[in-house]
């Protein structure tokens, strides 16, 4: 004996309560593939998701078929959850929950692009592809230096040397670092990340829209490593040049003259 749901829909089934007239053999076998076995006889046998030991959780189904051996099956309780369970792709999702309710192969859209997270190469929408980007899922960070678990974003530690980052950049500028100054035509939410990954940047500071200030060490000579990667990105180089000197970087560097004639 089968029973199906009339629109062809699937539902979560909660409880089923059955038995078969004698002894022998009582099989339930779902849509989903889940199979129910049990050596009944005239009791009434339950089935719920927080009751009997045993139980595997049988989630959504659309028809649900009775085999007994030598025996009727009766029917007493079936229960199934109404409330925001109805599947319509029975890819065991609720509709409620599914950002595609009508595709079994999809129910998550991270950055709300239209594409799901199974088929979409950057799941958070930052640019940065799913295979490089160290939180796909999180459109703030996609670089973690230290391997700590921490984006670079928030870490105040990108590199995991126990120097918070404006020591770092101050610490290289103390010691003759070089620093870039950038214009780009369109940067993206990685732009900041992107340049940070390049080999002896040491820090970057987006001061507007489209324009970095690239920190390196001494003699990094990254400027080919800058306009590459912008190249390779699409952002359209508008200027890439030393960065001029601030008040405060004449005073390190006049500071730091001072020492080294007397130490």
């Amino acid at each position: 004996m089968r029973m199906s749901m009339d629109d062809g829909r699937s539902f979560n089934l909660v409880q089923i309560q059955l038995k078969n007239s004698g002894g022998g053999n009582l099989d339930v076998k779902y849509s989903n593939g889940v199979t129910w076995n049990t050596s009944s006889n005239s009791k009434w046998r339950t089935k719920t998701e927080a009751g009997n030991s045993g139980y595997d959780d049988v989630g959504y189904v659309y028809w649900i078929e009775f085999t007994a051996n030598n025996s009727d099956v009766f029917l007493r309780n079936i229960v199934f959850d109404y409330n925001n369970a109805v599947d319509t792709d029975g890819d065991n999702v609720a509709d409620s929950a599914d950002a595609f309710p009508n595709d079994a192969s999809e129910d998550t859209d991270t950055d709300s692009d239209g594409t799901g997270n199974n088929a979409d190469t950057d799941d958070d929408g930052d640019g940065v592809e799913d295979g490089s980007d160290a939180f796909p899922l999180d459109a703030a960070e996609s670089v973690d230096t230290d391997g700590d678990g921490t984006g670079n974003n928030a870490d105040t530690d990108d590199d995991g040397d126990g120097v918070a980052d404006d020591l770092d950049a101050l610490t290289a500028r103390l010691r003759k670092g070089d620093r870039l100054f950038l214009r780009v035509r369109q940067a993206d939410i990685g732009t900041v990340d992107k340049l940070n990954a390049l080999s002896r940047v040491v820090a970057v500071t987006q001061q507007e829209d489209g324009q970095f200030v690239i920190e390196c060490e001494p003699n990094a000579n990254i400027q080919d490593a800058v306009a590459k990667l912008a190249l390779d990105q699409g952002w359209g180089i508008v200027e890439l040049t030393p960065a001029p000197m601030t008040l405060e970087d004449i005073f390190l560097k006049l500071t730091l003259e001072e020492n080294e004639v007397n130490p």
